[in-house]
């Protein structure tokens, strides 16, 4: 531990101070916008460690994002050094899902249940819409999806009896609709428990509902976690809000953090509620308000303050600007949004050439729609040449490589059908006149060959290549000749040079875009219970309209351009918020849609009592109170300028100025550019790595950095071959295993195997014989293991060990198969391989136990004295030596790999192992790549 107490209250505010030295029982910390929040929990949390001796596995610190977990956890470090390890950070769902994993014994998921994210929750309710018994209606089938998601969410989220529901929806006389999707609702979660997999309100139904009904559970996890931090709390929901009072029973060392002010979740099921009630909810709660806002000048928080005030149902509060004073809020007014783009833009071209910002990036521009009200704004920026980067405006489907992507994947599985268009566009590459002779052709174009294309008139020979390898490309399918849609995808690329072209030319922006492409078709082989390009098309229509981004490279010097929810935790130096006006901030309520929630006055009857107590809404008119919420989030991103437009019409039609405007007392007169330099230094996080590694991903780049980039910089995906589920399912049978051993329990080879029956990972209805196959070879190396292997079960120390390293400017996280004692003291660092032998060394296993050594010499504070790694295939064991001169090298190692990403050093590094290259067809620098045509070489 490395914090002190004078460290720990160094520079803070008195009412900060109080919040560091509170010691026991329930504490509200009312946090303004800028007031320091995340610090000072990671002082409060070191407090209790250093100070107060408290063990850092009693703490429990949960965020709202997994990216927001991690910024703690490297902020912590500061603090506590190598015992960050210790102390639990997590999202709700995290955490939740360590419940469940960890008492698998009393919930009907097991220990090795999937979670489903949104994407693969999506894709196994679209491939299941007919056994729910929602069927594919009229309309869009992906609003049906939609529609599904967002009532078993709420449904989960209300822990609503899905029997019980049913019953009282039935009685109460409902529509059809509400009935259907109820009992869909029953089918969906038998349909959970059958796969072994889990959603995100699952996550919550489930561990809510075993600390609940299960004593020994909830006793067991309280006396686990003694003191419980929860930052963003204006944003749980009421199931996570109980679910956190229940760890933190008997004593309520529970410090929530938050600020009803900007609580704008409430469309996710979060309620603001649950802040609000705090006192109620537990006696004797202390109330800390944070005042002084480091952010934003004098004006932004005296406006601001007054807009929020007319909220009804809030904590009152007195914030102050720190900074002191600065330019007024500017107004902006134009004649509709087409000439309002052109004026904001024109704005922020003068404000750099007057150099009241040092930067473009300077600037975010905040709409509650980039997708739907940004058009204006970024026509006038591109006309101006003005850079800027666009986050939320569903542009990937415009992309002309990708529609080609979409159709061509798509005609490969229909037997005759092709359409001209689909030869249209940058992948295929043809040339204008093969594309001229092909739109005339009236025959069908998977019957054609070489001769035929040349008796055609096709005389470029890379065209009749191409075509000629999509054709057989065709057959195969037809012949059902494939394993999977993103392999398909592979082929394409392969066969075209596409991505190897874009690659020799640096086009970054196509090299993204293709990789988002394959990561769909992978989760669709992933979740999609199909190989049919018919239904993987059927996928790729269902998707909300425009919900994917194009990706962009990242500029270095560019506008910001995104919603305000995406701006929520950020801060810049200049806000702009155009179209404050009636309809858009506050935007109109919508009437009349079907959503599926249980009415109000059936809620007591099919959910637990303190969850529905709690869905009320705290405020008569809830829907204006989150539109005040959401601008004031808007304007108190800024640190020295707001700007605010307001045009007289919206297509044609006038409109009103916001009543916010009035709140705040703006009277729409404009005001002058402001004569005053913007401090547009940057505001780095501290801690935050520029790189988080695994061993993989720092394998890849020693052994071809442009891997790396594309595996882990694009995130192009690589087709899943059934070996790689043969490893998940051996590596969990060691996992369990090793924990009965850790248990105290006897592990002979009858338990073993069943133990193995119990985590295989079915491969699915298209691979039988090789499931077969496999799962009777595994059965014989867990054999072989137990029989020689168990004498030095009673050594077992760790099992599955999760470690995040500290390695300066990168974070190292991984899991470490065994950690056991050595003979002679020490650990012994043990890693499993599925293979034999043969072909190791492309593994680079020895470097690998290597880095395992370091970060568990810096987590258990013990040191390693031995690296082996299991070859299960074979039964044969490596050891390696473990010493200064080891340590050295993988710490000069790591530092290579850190200072090759941080400058982006992405060359290819070809040799013998581009034969084993996921990427050997794409690569243009690879031994199979397809040639590009001489114009592109």
């Amino acid at each position: 531990m490395v914090a002190t107490p004078d460290t720990l209250l160094e520079a803070l505010t008195p009412e900060q101070r109080e919040v560091v030295l509170h010691e026991k029982g329930p504490l509200l910390v009312i946090a303004g916008p800028g007031a320091g929040k995340t610090e000072v929990m990671l002082r409060r949390a070191a407090y209790l460690v250093c100070e107060r001796g408290v063990e850092p596995e009693a703490l429990l610190l949960t965020t709202f994002t997994r990216k927001a977990a991690e910024e703690l956890r490297l902020r912590l470090a500061r603090f506590l050094g190598r015992d960050v390890e210790r102390v639990f950070i997590s999202t709700i769902h995290g955490f939740c899902q360590w419940v469940l994993e960890n008492y698998p014994q009393v919930h009907p998921y097991g220990r090795y249940f999937q979670v489903l994210d949104e994407d693969a929750q999506y894709l196994l309710i679209l491939s299941h819409l007919e056994n729910l018994g929602l069927g594919r209606g009229k309309g869009r089938v992906g609003d049906h999806v939609e529609a599904a998601i967002a009532a078993f969410n709420a449904y989960s989220e209300e822990c609503v009896d899905p029997a019980r529901l049913l019953e009282v929806l039935r009685a109460s006389g409902a529509g059809d609709e509400e009935i259907a999707m109820a009992e869909a609702y029953r089918r969906y979660l038998a349909l959970l428990v059958a796969e072994r997999a889990i959603d995100f309100g699952g996550l919550q139904r489930e561990a809510y509902r075993v600390l609940r009904e299960d004593a020994a559970v909830r006793e067991a996890v309280q006396r686990r976690f003694r003191y419980l931090i929860v930052d963003e709390h204006q944003d749980t929901n009421p199931i996570q809000d109980r679910i956190l009072g229940l760890v933190a029973a008997p004593e309520y060392n529970l410090c929530v953090v938050g600020d009803d002010d900007q609580s704008i979740y409430r469309f996710r099921g979060a309620t603001v509620r649950n802040f609000l009630d705090v006192p109620a909810t537990y006696p004797n709660t202390r109330t800390i308000v944070l005042s002084r806002n480091f952010r934003s000048t004098a004006p932004i928080v005296e406006l601001t303050g007054r807009l929020i005030a007319h909220n009804p149902v809030r904590y009152r509060k007195a914030l102050v600007a720190h900074r002191g004073t600065g330019p007024e809020i500017l107004l902006l007014t134009a004649e509709d949004v087409d000439d309002e783009g052109e004026r904001l833009a024109d704005l922020i071209d003068d404000l750099r050439r007057s150099q009241v910002i040092r930067g473009w990036r300077n600037v975010a521009v905040l709409f509650t729609s980039v997708r739907y009200f940004a058009g204006p704004l970024l026509a006038a920026l591109a006309k101006r040449r003005i850079p800027c980067e666009v986050t939320g405006d569903g542009g990937f489907f415009d992309r002309p490589d990708v529609r080609q992507l979409k159709d061509l994947v798509i005609a490969l599985g229909w037997p005759s059908y092709w359409r001209t268009t689909m030869l249209h566009g940058p992948v295929l590459g043809l040339a204008p006149e093969t594309l001229t002779i092909l739109e005339q052709y009236e025959g069908n174009l998977w019957e054609l060959d070489e001769a035929g294309m040349y008796t055609l008139g096709i005389v470029d020979e890379r065209d009749r290549r191409v075509l000629a390898q999509m054709i057989a490309l065709h057959r195969r399918v037809q012949a059902k000749e494939y394993a999977s849609i993103t392999g398909l995808v592979h082929e394409i690329l392969a066969i075209t040079g596409y991505l190897a072209n874009r690659l020799r030319a640096g086009d970054d922006a196509a090299v993204l875009n293709v990789a988002q492409f394959t990561r769909l078709a992978t989760n669709f082989d992933r979740h999609g219970r199909s190989r049919s390009t018919f239904h993987f098309g059927e996928y790729l229509w269902s998707l909300p309209e425009r919900s994917l981004d194009e990706r962009r490279p990242p500029l270095d010097d560019a506008v910001q351009v995104m919603t305000i929810h995406q701006s929520k935790g950020l801060e810049f130096p200049v806000v702009i918020v155009p179209s404050v006006v009636e309809g858009r901030l506050p935007k109109h309520a919508r009437h009349g849609t079907v959503t599926y929630r249980v009415p109000d006055e059936l809620a007591p009857l099919v959910m637990p009592p303190e969850i529905a107590t709690r869905r009320q809404p705290a405020e008569d008119d809830p829907h204006l109170a989150d539109q005040r919420r959401l601008f004031y989030v808007a304007m108190t991103r800024a640190r020295d300028l707001v700007i605010l437009s307001v045009p007289e019409r919206i297509r044609k039609q006038r409109c009103k100025p916001s009543r916010f405007l009035a709140e705040m007392g703006l009277e729409l007169k404009e005001l002058p550019i402001p004569s005053y330099r913007i401090d547009g230094s940057e505001r780095r996080a501290l801690g935050t790595p520029r790189a988080h590694l695994t061993f993989s991903a720092i394998n890849a780049y020693l052994t071809c950095p442009l891997r790396y980039r594309l595996l882990y910089e694009d995130g192009l995906s690589v087709p899943t071959w059934y070996f790689v589920q043969f490893g998940t399912s051996l590596h969990r049978t060691l996992e369990a295993i090793h924990r009965r051993a850790l248990a105290g329990e006897p592990v002979d080879e009858p338990a073993a195997l069943a133990l193995f029956e119990q985590c295989w990972v079915p491969f699915g209805p298209r691979s039988v014989e090789a499931e077969q196959r496999l799962e009777e070879t595994g059965r014989g190396y867990i054999a072989r293991y137990v029989r020689e292997h168990a004498a030095s079960f009673p050594r077992v120390r760790r099992a599955e060990l999760t470690f995040s390293y500290d390695a300066g400017d990168a974070l190292l996280s991984g899991r470490v198969d065994l950690v056991r004692e050595a003979e002679g003291g020490g650990l012994e660092i043990v890693d499993f391989k599925t293979r034999a032998h043969g072909g190791l060394e492309i593994t680079n296993a020895r470097l690998q136990v290597e880095l395992y050594a370091l970060a568990c010499e810096n987590l258990l504070d013990d040191e390693v004295r031995r690296l082996t790694v299991h070859l299960l295939a074979d039964g044969e064991t490596l050891d390696f030596p473990w010493d200064p001169q080891a340590r050295q090298h993988v710490r000069d190692t790591l530092d290579e790999v850190i200072t090759g990403i941080a400058e982006r050093q992405f060359a290819p590094k070809p040799g013998p192992h581009c034969r084993a290259c996921d990427f050997r067809r794409l690569c243009p620098y690879g031994d199979r790549a397809a040639p590009a045509r001489p114009a592109e070489a």
